[in-house]
């Protein structure tokens, strides 16, 4: 994601399924980082990893999993409600 533009990542971030590919990122490439980087200067891991995608930021806030998990039920709970409403409307 670090070599698209600054206005297509904040899109790419604000969208719901892009926290899903974060997350799975995160966990796959957890192992593999550590051994990767294990001499490296510690700011090398970081960028790495913004620029991968494993971790998102927003200004100077790095988005954690736990906003990401909440995020992703917040728009399950969202989009299931509105499909009820929808049923709702139809079976009258």
């Amino acid at each position: 994601m670090g070599s698209l533009p600054e206005a297509v990542q904040w899109v790419i971030k604000a969208f719901p399924v892009s926290h899903a590919g974060m997350l799975i990122r995160s966990v796959m490439l957890e192992r593999p980082l550590a051994i990767s980087f294990a001499g490296a200067p510690a700011g090398m891991e970081a960028e790495f990893t913004r620029r991968m995608g494993v971790v998102y930021q927003f200004g100077g806030y790095t988005v954690e999993n736990w906003l990401s998990i909440v995020i992703l039920l917040g728009t399950t709970v969202l989009f299931f409600g509105l499909s009820l409403l929808n049923l709702s409307r139809k079976n009258k």
